[in-house]
């Protein structure tokens, strides 16, 4: 039989003994919702940033890609021999809702990384302000006398992938260089938040420049930026390359940030208010 012991696991840090279970556990209970349609909206949402956390956490801790993968398919596979109507299975799922009740109104929360901290904020996302205000935001990881940060930010009534500079000289662009998946499928990881080769990565360039929250300014980036991020290994970092005019070309300046848990955080400020 295939019980889950799932309500000890949910809440608790993911970065402990037994990261293979928890991820396993995640995976089947998404997958048998999926099938049995065991919970809506929120809940749903929840345990999927959970399951990806779970499996961010695993990846940090040295277990290997194609480990997690395995232990993805296995949980499928014991999940689709679970019959909606089991008993075990209402049970289970009964302890999920409960393990969750209260995780939807949480309203702030900090995903930590390697090298760097998510600091998610959902009380911003109602806020009518002049301007707009951090949602999810990181402190740049490599040595930056800016403060630069990338996040989202709740500007206008949505959220946008969004990267501040504090100090210095005012950029007059900035682009977002992360690795492209279809030219580099596994993340490059020679050390510790080395940047992939140029011609396996994509550019996303800043679609406009507005006052940061902080002070100094910032620059939107489109959807597709923050769709690609999330897509990448928590390990990997990105480079955020700041521009500046100069005689006979531009000067740029590069910020690193770590991935992380930008996904689930991400999917946590989705929750919304």
């Amino acid at each position: 039989m295939f019980v889950l012991p799932f309500a000890a696991a949910l809440l608790a840090a993911p970065a402990q003994a037994g990261l293979e279970d928890v991820y396993a556990n995640r995976t089947a209970m998404m997958s048998l919702d999926q099938r049995c349609g065991l919970f809506t909206g929120p809940l749903r949402t929840s345990l999927a940033l959970s399951r990806v956390q779970a499996r961010n956490a695993g990846l940090r801790a040295g277990i290997s890609a194609a480990r997690m993968r395995a232990v993805e398919e296995s949980a499928n596979m014991r999940a689709g021999s679970i019959a909606c109507t089991s008993p075990v299975l209402k049970v289970e799922a009964d302890k999920v809702r409960s393990a969750f009740s209260a995780y939807g109104r949480i309203l702030r929360l900090d995903f930590p990384g390697r090298f760097g901290d998510w600091k998610a904020d959902r009380t911003v996302l109602d806020t009518r302000q002049d301007g707009g205000r951090w949602a999810l935001r990181e402190t740049g990881v490599s040595p930056d006398p800016s403060g630069s940060r990338l996040g989202l930010l709740a500007y206008n009534g949505r959220t946008a992938l969004f990267v501040s500079r504090t100090a210095g000289a005012t950029p007059a662009s900035a682009r977002l260089v992360l690795r492209d998946p279809e030219r580099a499928p596994d993340p490059y990881l020679p050390g510790p938040l080395t940047p992939p080769p140029r011609s396996v990565s994509s550019i996303f360039y800043g679609a406009s420049r507005i006052d940061a929250p902080e002070g100094g300014v910032g620059f939107l980036f489109s959807d597709a930026a923050a769709q690609a991020l999330a897509l990448l290994d928590p390990r990997e970092p990105v480079v955020v390359e700041f521009v500046y005019p100069a005689a006979g070309g531009e000067r740029v300046e590069k910020v690193l940030f770590e991935v992380g848990d930008f996904a689930p955080a991400a999917a946590f400020i989705a929750l919304g208010r």
